[in-house]
């Protein structure tokens, strides 16, 4: 009788200890899970952090482009309000010096 109640309690101890490497083995990969699972998340917030930015500075630059746009725009616009002041001025310089040129021939005659 003692030794089928030393067997029991042998087969007691080694069912606890099985079951306590078991129970320990099943935490350790339900931890790794756990962080997996954090790190995952945290890749995605990296992910959408990364394209927010990427689409701003894309929206940043199309901005600096229409401003490019508008300064290549309106400086054109200088060139040629600039141009047609200089023709205007150059014409009435020719006009003023056939004037003069008129005035001197009809002085010497």
């Amino acid at each position: 009788m003692m030794e089928i109640m030393i067997e029991i309690s042998l087969y007691l101890i080694a069912g606890i200890l099985l079951g306590f490497i078991f129970g320990w083995l099943i935490a350790k990969e339900s931890e790794k899970k756990q962080e997996l699972k954090k790190l995952y998340i945290q890749e995605e917030k990296f992910i959408k952090t990364k394209d927010d930015i990427i689409e701003k500075l894309t929206f940043k630059l199309s901005l600096e482009e229409e401003k490019v746009m508008s300064l290549k725009k309106e400086h054109e616009q200088e060139i040629s309000a600039f141009l047609f002041e200089r023709t205007d001025i150059t014409q009435k310089y020719k006009e003023l010096l056939a004037k003069i040129e008129e005035i001197k021939k009809s002085q010497i005659s």
